[in-house]
């Protein structure tokens, strides 16, 4: 978590990815995210941390995810050949 907030202080480029499994809708959000430390928590939330992250979409796509098939992939070539292995 603190090596992502750290990278957004860096680079504020953000994108958010909601994935609807039972309808197969898809939504995608890029934008820019802020970080705000040393606020105070708001009432009710009790965690103390005084972080809070903000995102600011600019493109927004709705779509809905692909039927994938057991043919559709490949395996990836790099990856090393399963071994049979005997207890």
């Amino acid at each position: 978590m603190f090596n992502s907030l750290g990278n957004l202080t860096a680079d504020p480029t953000a994108a958010l990815l909601f994935l609807d499994f039972d309808t197969g809708d898809v939504l995608q959000l890029s934008g820019c995210a802020t970080v705000s430390w040393g606020d105070p928590d708001p009432a009710g939330d009790e965690a103390d941390t005084g972080r809070r992250v903000q995102f600011t979409p600019q493109r927004v796509v709705a779509t809905t995810m692909p039927e994938l098939s057991e043919t559709d992939h490949v395996a990836y070539p790099y990856n090393p050949q399963p071994t049979d292995r005997q207890p």
